[in-house]
Parts: structure tokens; C-alpha cells; sequence
């Protein structure tokens, strides 16, 4: 409404009949990344004051690390069938998860150069590390040798 029928605030207050602070934190929304947005209209249980904390930081990598912070919390771990905590195997695809979505979230341009060299090196390293876990993965699984009868 404010956009298509150039609105201000305290029009769309006296129109909507809510207060103004209502009026702008639901504006702020609009501030959020767009991953947040998509992500949520997808999963609307995410709670609306606390999509407007975490559109209440200045920049947008703060954004999407509040929004990953509160996933996480919100999503603790499963348990399996045995009732057991989760297996070593989906620990380990969890963790990979988030690594992964915090890499991304970094701003490189940003970096001082020493944390520049440190996350080349940390990148090279974990490279290295996933490229050997590969191909061990990728060997065919061995059988266990099957015991011989003696015919004799």
C-alpha cells in the first residue's frame, strides 16, 4: 500500500488502525534478505518479533547470521528410531551444513589480510582433507573373505 499508493507511515497508521511502531516494524521486514523472506514463506512458524530482531542489525551478513543462530537453536538435535542421539555419520552432514552456510555468509572483501591468509590457508587445508575423505568414499566397499572348505 505505501509503494503503490505512495502512503506514509502515519497514512497507513489511521488506514490499517494500527500503532505506528506496529506499522514500521512490519516495514523492517521488507529489510531482510531475501533468502530470509523466501525461506520463511516457506516455514511460518517463525515467530514475527523475532524476524524483526533480526531485522533490526545494520547489515545484511548479520541478517543471516542471526536467522542461521535461531535455526539452529530452534531445530535441536534429532533423535533416532533407538532413541539414541543422532548418528556419528549425520553429526558430521549437520556440521558440514552449517560450515558451509557460514562460508558463504563471509564477506572476503572485508577481511584484513591476515584473516585473509588464515582463511586461504583453513580453505586449502579443509580441501585437502575432504578430497582424501572422497576418495576413500569412492573405493568400492571390500568383502570379507569368505571362509574356504576344505574338501579333503
Amino acid at each position: 500500500m505505501k509503494k503503490n499508493h505512495a502512503y506514509q507511515q502515519d497514512d497507513l497508521v489511521r488506514i490499517i488502525g494500527k500503532s505506528k511502531t506496529n506499522i514500521s516494524e512490519t516495514l523492517s521486514l521488507n529489510n531482510l534478505p531475501q533468502l530470509v523472506r523466501d525461506e520463511c514463506r516457506k516455514d511460518s512458524s517463525i515467530a514475527k518479533r523475532v524476524l524483526i530482531e533480526i531485522a533490526r542489525k545494520k547489515q545484511e551478513r548479520s541478517m543471516l547470521t542471526a536467522y542461521w543462530e535461531y535455526k539452529e537453536k530452534m531445530n535441536p538435535k534429532k533423535k533416532t528410531r533407538t532413541g539414541g542421539n543422532v548418528s556419528k555419520a549425520q553429526s558430521t552432514f549437520n556440521a558440514m551444513d552449517v560450515t558451509q552456510r557460514k562460508i558463504k555468509l563471509l564477506d572476503i572483501p572485508t577481511l584484513s589480510p591476515e584473516e585473509k591468509s588464515n582463511f586461504i590457508i583453513a580453505m586449502q587445508n579443509m580441501k585437502r582433507a575432504i578430497e582424501a575423505v572422497l576418495a576413500a568414499a569412492m573405493q568400492p566397499a571390500t568383502e570379507e573373505p569368505q571362509p574356504s572348505k576344505n574338501l579333503a
